[in-house]
């Protein structure tokens, strides 16, 4: 996850929306894995 994230720093400079879709992403995945555990 952590070297997705780099690489999407760095495909979008944007500060604003990077952080957004991070956040939005992570908390997808965070659920996705709890409904397969």
């Amino acid at each position: 996850m952590i070297f997705d994230k780099r690489k999407d720093e760095k495909a979008f400079p944007k500060r604003r929306e990077s952080t957004f879709w991070e956040s939005f992403f992570d908390a997808m995945l965070y659920l996705l894995v709890n409904f397969i555990i």
